[in-house]
């Protein structure tokens, strides 16, 4: 017998194999594969885009109806207060609320009525209303604005927490130190 007629089994050289030489198989796996990878890499990179959108509305929605009850408050004040030193304080904050509820509602968009309003509460208006008929508007009316301030100054430093972009923290924290000014506090928040 004639050992050369097997020397190809005890001789085999190694084929190499390249990453698209497997059956048609494993080449429909493995396109599958990077198309999965591709589609959830896109997915992703949208939603680090788009997907905070919906969040700093979230975030910011407190805020915005925060400072459409003190608009509102001060506007009162304005009207009925009948110290000139209230009254000054409540055109001053009205300026400067204004001025930021401007900004937070550009950001809200189109919807930002719909949610600020859980947020909103509007009890004030039975108190300051009460007040009034009884003579004690002023008293009442500081006391309110002073709480309501306060009230709204957590919602910055909330929100200040929960919101990712540097730009927006520093407008956050410039209406912070604006009320903390308008009010005789300090002017940087506390976390």
């Amino acid at each position: 017998m004639d050992q050369n007629n097997y020397d190809f089994i005890m001789n085999q050289t190694p084929q190499k194999k390249t990453l698209f030489s497997g059956g048609k198989k494993q080449r429909i796996l493995l396109f599958a594969a990077i198309g999965a990878a591709v589609i959830i890499l896109l997915i992703f990179i949208v939603s680090l885009i788009f997907g905070n959108k919906a969040d700093t509305a979230t975030i910011l929605a407190p805020v915005a109806a925060a400072q459409a009850d003190l608009i509102d408050i001060t506007a009162i004040g304005v009207e009925t207060a009948r110290e000139t030193a209230l009254k000054n304080k409540s055109a001053s904050a009205n300026v400067i609320i204004t001025s930021q509820n401007n900004s937070v509602s550009t950001q809200l968009g189109k919807d930002g009525k719909k949610l600020t309003a859980p947020y909103q509460n509007d009890g004030y208006k039975k108190e300051l209303e009460e007040a009034k008929n009884t003579g004690s508007f002023d008293k009442e009316y500081a006391a309110i604005l002073s709480n309501r301030l306060d009230l709204y100054r957590q919602s910055l430093v909330t929100a200040y927490s929960k919101v990712g972009s540097t730009k927006l923290k520093k407008e956050l924290e410039s209406y912070y130190s604006q009320i903390g000014v308008l009010i005789g506090e300090p002017t940087t928040p506390k976390q």
